[in-house]
């Protein structure tokens, strides 16, 4: 049974890119961030003592602070408002370069992009260039060898 490699880009890399997408979106607000760091740190627990002494509360107590940290956050993702305007991401990111045309995704609001001509933006290929060199040799003694041999057919005429 044959399986099918996907095909491989021309060429890949991490450059600077400026992202210029016109986006919408809603921002985390600083009561957003509180209950995010609640939910990521758990709730602090005022007592260091109250563990030892009464475990399954303080268990009961971190679970119903989790519970309120999720739904105020809902609350909050709720009543926020959405922004559109221009992405404005600028920094380093990965690229592949598809059919001569660079590639890549903004790691902010997730557009891919395909921008202009990889030739236009760091010039021709430097492997490229030796390529074609090399295929040039080639071409070249191969109509020396085909010339070389039709002499010796017409000298052996």
């Amino acid at each position: 049974m044959g399986y099918y490699d996907p095909p491989e880009p021309e060429g890949a890399g991490t450059d600077t890119f400026t992202c210029s997408m016109e986006v919408t979106r809603k921002f985390i607000t600083p009561d957003m961030e509180r209950e995010l760091v609640i939910l990521r740190d758990g709730p602090k627990i005022n007592d260091p003592w109250a563990a030892e002494r009464f475990p399954d509360e303080v268990e009961i107590a971190k679970e119903r602070s989790t519970r309120n940290a999720v739904q105020a956050l809902l609350r909050a993702w709720k009543i926020a408002e959405d922004w559109t305007g221009t992405c404005g991401w600028e920094g380093e990111t990965d690229y592949a370069i598809w059919h001569g045309s660079i590639q890549w995704t903004c790691p902010s609001c997730g557009e891919e992009h395909d921008d202009e001509q990889a030739e236009d933006r760091w010039g021709p290929d430097p492997d490229e260039r030796r390529k074609q060199m090399l295929e040039d040799q080639y071409d070249s003694m191969r109509e020396d060898a085909l010339i070389e041999r039709l002499r010796e057919d017409e000298a052996g005429l």
